[in-house]
């Protein structure tokens, strides 16, 4: 079965404050549709100069984030084909300039090297 991610961010706005609860469901899990919202909301803080802070908070009462969604990283890397030590820092160095093209980025987010691309967004 697909991974399918259930979080979120609430974002609350306070003027020059950001407030984000992070809510990876009844797990706490950091997943792809969190990564997604998380890269959105860093492009409108850099581009909005009103915003001076964001705090990160976590829904759930006991913990922030647990761990990232482990079907998602399982699912992504079996989909990525196997690369020796050399070969996996080629990928690493080419998704970091692929990621940022207009062009080749949404073209190789269709390939089985989706999962490089994610995991650079990420860091």
């Amino acid at each position: 079965m697909p991974y399918k991610d259930k979080g979120y961010l609430e974002i609350e706005d306070r003027g020059a404050v950001l407030i984000v609860r992070v809510d990876g469901g009844p797990h706490q899990e950091f997943g792809l549709d969190i990564a997604r919202q998380l890269d959105k909301l860093v492009a409108r803080a850099d581009r909005d100069p009103g915003i001076r802070a964001v705090v990160f908070t976590g829904a759930h009462p006991e913990r922030f984030v647990s761990h990232a969604a482990v079907r998602w990283l399982q699912e992504e890397g079996a989909a990525s084909p196997t690369v020796g030590r050399r070969g996996a820092a080629a990928v690493v160095r080419a998704a970091k300039h692929v990621d940022r093209s207009r062009v080749l980025g949404p073209l190789m987010r269709r390939t089985p090297m989706r999962g490089a691309l994610q995991l650079e967004r990420l860091h």
